[in-house]
C-alpha cells in the first residue's frame, strides 16, 4: 500500500514512511503564552482594579439578597 501525503526518508538504510509532525509539548510554551498574556493585560488595563463585588456572600441566599435589591437589573439563567 503506497503512503498517504507527505514522506520523509527514515534513514539510509530504511524505506520511506508517512511524515508525521512531533508531538507538542505544550509546557514549552506556556512561559510565551504567559508573558502575552501579561502584557495584553498591561496594555488594555485589565486586572488593575479589584472588580466590584456584587453579593455579599457566595451562597444562594446572597444571590437572593442581590436579586431583590435595587442593585439587580436583569437576571440571566442558563
Amino acid at each position: 500500500m503506497k503512503p498517504v501525503g507527505p514522506t520523509r526518508p527514515a534513514g539510509p538504510t530504511g524505506p520511506t514512511r508517512p511524515w508525521e509532525p512531533p508531538l507538542s509539548d505544550s509546557s514549552r510554551y506556556r512561559p510565551v503564552v504567559e508573558l502575552l498574556r501579561n502584557l495584553l493585560a498591561r496594555t488594555l488595563g485589565l486586572g488593575t482594579e479589584k472588580p466590584e463585588r456584587l453579593v455579599d456572600e457566595l451562597s444562594l441566599a446572597g444571590i437572593a439578597r442581590y436579586m431583590q435589591s435595587e442593585k439587580c437589573r436583569r437576571v440571566v439563567c442558563m
